[in-house]
């Protein structure tokens, strides 16, 4: 059907409109416009457009398939541990218990023994152990840190959360296992930082695990591919401020697979101070698995 002239300027002139309401609103008014623009011209429904939007995290979450129907995870394989000069130290067959946010329990198989310890949300533990040094309790609280679904799980229960533009990751540094590897072209990451903590709110005194948190997402694609934080040498204090000495600590994810429409890690890798300290290796992983109260207390003690 031919357009007749009457309808071909009422078309013009609305889009002439449309044009100088653009020119002369303010940033967020011309923005939702260029939307609605952008809608008309493509062919897209606005509703479309909006739902493709979101922050890093918002387009992460939806990449990894997370969701708040996920409570708890079971996740089995092996971990290696590397000294400083990339020699390996021990093996172990590994399995965590998660209840998010705040709940771990770790069982370490090696050598016909298991060493069990956890998180109960309030207190770190060691089984057959009456107590813990700060340092071993806040080795045992790390393991709730370094899975990617820990910026999801903490920004919906309110953690700060803030955006801190972009960077080109150039090569994969060498490890135990594998030589540094030259990106080319380099990978392009967004940058999202939350401060995350472990545990309640410590009382007056009390030391606390805090942590300034980098997530590093895939432009391309808005998978997590590597996270970091500084890690105070002293374990009785939080990261506030700057001061005192701190090691870098770095994980990276690998050999992502779906299960159960959620995407997951079966390689993590934990670096501190420019070197490997651990490597897991997944051979399998469960959600919303029947996992009461006790598995995440010391009930051995």
């Amino acid at each position: 059907m031919k357009m007749s002239n009457r309808r071909k300027k009422l078309i013009a002139t609305a889009i002439a409109v449309m044009c100088l309401a653009v020119v002369a609103l303010s940033g967020p008014g011309r923005a939702a416009l260029s939307k609605v623009w952008s809608s008309l011209t493509s062919g897209d429904p606005v509703a479309t457009t909006v739902q493709a939007g979101g922050d890093i995290e918002q387009r992460a979450r939806l990449r990894h398939g997370w969701n708040a129907g996920v409570v708890n995870s079971v996740v089995r394989g092996t971990m290696t541990r590397y000294d400083r000069e990339g020699n390996k130290t021990s093996e172990a067959g590994i399995t965590l218990y998660r209840r998010y946010p705040d709940r771990v329990r770790i069982e370490l198989e090696q050598g016909g023994q298991t060493i069990v310890m956890g998180f109960d949300d309030t207190q770190a533990w060691r089984s057959g152990r009456a107590s813990l040094s700060e340092e071993e309790a806040r080795d045992i609280r790390a393991f709730l840190r370094v899975w990617p679904e820990r910026l999801f799980v903490g920004r919906a229960r309110g953690a700060s959360y803030r955006e801190v533009g972009r960077r080109f990751e150039q090569f994969k540094p060498e490890s135990p296992w594998q030589d540094a590897v030259k990106l080319s072209p380099p990978v392009e990451m967004e940058q999202a930082e939350m401060e995350d903590r472990i545990g309640a709110v410590p009382a007056p005194g009390q030391v606390g695990d805090r942590r300034r948190v980098m997530y590093y997402v895939e432009k391309t694609n808005h998978t997590i591919q590597s996270v970091r934080w500084l890690e105070p040498d002293d374990p009785r204090r939080e990261v506030s401020g700057g001061r005192g000495p701190m090691t870098d600590v770095r994980i990276e994810f690998g050999d992502w697979r779906m299960v159960e429409g959620v995407l997951w890690p079966f390689e993590v890798v934990r670096w501190s101070g420019g070197r490997v300290e651990y490597r897991i290796v997944l051979s399998e992983v469960k959600m919303n698995q029947t996992l009461g109260d006790t598995i995440f207390q010391n009930t051995n003690r």
